[in-house]
């Protein structure tokens, strides 16, 4: 996040740093940030020049940087995981099952029209289900 704001891509604040720089490396975003600004000829043929300024700017920045001469750099601030990392630092998988049914209930509590609404559809399937099979007979021909 450092290397993007120091060539003027600050990510915004609450903003999902993955989304906001795939946003930025992509046409479709040029066409958003430019719309209004321009009519619609105008931004069809301003967009691609902008995109690929934008990219010959990552580019360039990239080159110029020190990023892709101390590879150690892209590396700061990561924990890596080594062999030091035991499993008994693991829960056991009953409280992983409770944990997850925990918070599946909860979210069942919060949103009691979603889980109605799966039970319906759960229901609504059975019954074309039956219909389609109620008649095939135990022989070899029905199965």
């Amino acid at each position: 996040m450092d290397y993007f704001t120091s060539i003027g891509f600050k990510c915004p604040e609450l903003a999902n740093p993955s989304d906001y720089f795939m946003s930025i490396m992509s046409i479709e975003s040029i066409a958003v940030e430019k719309e209004g600004t321009m009519s619609a000829e105008e931004l069809k043929r301003v967009t691609p020049e902008i995109y690929e300024k934008r990219i010959k700017t990552f580019v360039d920045s990239y080159e110029a940087s020190s990023l892709k001469n101390d590879p150690e750099q892209l590396t700061l601030g990561v924990v890596a995981l080594d062999d030091t990392v035991s499993h008994s630092n693991r829960t056991s998988w009953c409280y992983e099952f409770w944990l997850l049914a925990k918070r599946n209930t909860l979210n069942q509590i919060r949103l009691p029209i979603l889980s109605g609404v799966r039970i319906m559809t759960s229901v609504v399937i059975a019954v074309i289900c039956i219909f389609i099979y109620s008649g095939l007979g135990d022989g070899k021909a029905g199965i």
